[in-house]
């Protein structure tokens, strides 16, 4: 019995010993496989940080970011974007409520304010009523014609009137050195469309983007125009969505035939005319005076500006903003029409004769409406500049004012007026007649110099 009890004993002790053995075994495999978990995860970590700080987009991304959280607090509801795509589009969404331009800030253009009234505004604020095959929303408007005629300026006033979005698209936001993503910034422009809609989308110079495609285009510039097309009316798109695409561009003729078809209304907005001139002169004075005072502007002036407001009639005719541009339009497309007078299609009632600003008016023949605006602020800004040494107050802008200006300026517009109107004569413009000339005497010198050449050579070989 002794030496049974000795025999468990020591059983029971070596079983002891094997359990504490493997106790520590089991510690010391718990503790390397921590550790290399935790390493791991720290180098993880690290990896992580180091390429978020190589990434050449991170600005982009959380700009991009921060746009999205105060886009969702402008319109006042969540905006979801899915994915880096349209976090990089909603950069470029503007709030209708921060648009400071309306359509009363548009002159001269009532005809085509009328028709965009009955075929776009309607429609956008209206969608309910705009579901059959019949009553159905415009999908493209197009804005054309000579460059500072205000195209821009009215798609801005059009957004904010329709209480529309506006996702102003540029090349440097859709085209992408990477390949295939520039097709996915165009597929997440129309989807960010659709998830804040109404929405206009607006192409400034739209024949960059949007032009013939040609052989000897880049497949990536193609496959681009394709993506924008089927997705802005094609096979997958959505009859009942709310959104307009509004292109502005004094290239017409450079769209695509296919781009061109999917703009169902086209403006023409062409130079303003006598009357239209009339208009914005006086309207810009008013805004001058509102902003300033009265007294820095000459009574004469502020009485004719005064007369013409309480004398102006038409929504469109109300107010002239800076940068304003008018010009009388042509309007083609689907339930295109207008007033075919552009005194009438202005709504204004023309002053007697005599007036400071019709003598203006007819003094500015083929002035831009930007070219109109520049002129005012040249001349406003001299009684300012004459003040300026003796800090005494500046004198009220008189029409003397506008005289030294006119002396001696040129408008801008005019450059590119007389380029198109060299191309649609074929040439390319007086002034490369010497250049041209200088040319062909060269030419001629040469081809003579070449065929006295040739006969010295004749007349040796037959002497030999």
């Amino acid at each position: 019995m002794v030496w049974l009890g000795e025999t468990l004993q020591k059983l029971g002790s070596a079983a002891v010993k094997m359990a504490q053995n493997t106790s520590r075994n089991n510690k010391s495999t718990i503790f390397e496989v921590s550790y290399l978990g935790l390493s791991l995860l720290g180098s993880w970590l690290i990896l992580r940080w180091a390429l978020k700080q190589m990434d050449p987009t991170k600005k982009n991304v959380e700009t991009a970011k921060q746009r999205k959280k105060a886009l969702s607090k402008r319109l006042g509801r969540p905006v979801n974007t899915d994915g880096q795509y349209e976090d990089v589009i909603a950069q470029e969404v503007v709030n209708p409520a921060h648009i400071n331009i309306t359509l009363q800030d548009v002159g001269g253009l009532d005809h085509i304010i009328e028709d965009l009234q009955r075929n776009v505004i309607t429609p956008m604020r209206r969608p309910e009523l705009f579901r059959t095959s019949l009553l159905r929303q415009k999908r493209g408007v197009l804005l054309y014609g000579p460059p500072g005629t205000g195209k821009t300026m009215l798609a801005k006033a059009l957004a904010s009137e329709c209480n529309a979005c506006f996702i102003n698209l540029k090349a440097s936001t859709l085209l992408s050195k990477w390949y295939g993503d520039t097709n996915k910034l165009i597929a997440a422009v129309w989807s960010l469309a659709a998830k804040i809609a109404p929405t206009i989308l607006f192409i400034d110079e739209v024949d960059s983007l949007l032009g013939h495609r040609r052989a000897v285009e880049h497949e990536a510039t193609t496959a681009m125009k394709t993506e924008f097309m089927q997705l802005w009316d094609g096979f997958e798109s959505a009859s009942d969505s709310n959104i307009v695409v509004l292109g502005a561009t004094n290239k017409r003729d450079d769209l695509d035939d296919a781009v061109l078809r999917r703009f169902s209304l086209q403006y023409e907005v062409r130079l303003p005319q006598r009357a239209q001139r009339e208009t914005i002169l006086g309207l810009l004075l008013a805004r001058h005076a509102r902003e300033l005072g009265a007294q820095y502007l000459d009574p004469t002036l502020m009485a004719e500006v005064e007369g013409r407001a309480r004398g102006t009639a038409g929504p469109g005719a109300a107010a002239a903003g800076a940068g304003a541009a008018a010009g009388a339009g042509a309007v083609t497309g689907a339930g295109a029409g207008g007033a075919s007078n552009p005194g009438a299609a202005n709504g204004t009632a023309a002053p007697t004769g005599g007036s400071a600003l019709r003598a203006l008016a007819e003094r500015t023949e083929g002035y831009s409406g930007s070219d109109l605006t520049e002129l005012c602020s040249m001349a406003a800004a001299i009684p300012f500049h004459d003040a300026a040494p003796t800090q005494s107050s500046p004198a009220p802008l008189s029409l003397r004012h506008f005289e030294a200006v006119l002396a001696a300026y040129t408008p801008p517009s005019r450059a590119a007026q007389e380029t198109q109107a060299a191309k649609r004569r074929g040439g390319r413009g007086v002034a490369d007649l010497p250049a041209r000339e200088d040319s062909m005497r060269v030419l001629a010198a040469m081809f003579n110099s070449m065929l006295g050449s040739q006969q010295q050579e004749s007349e040796e070989e037959g002497s030999v």
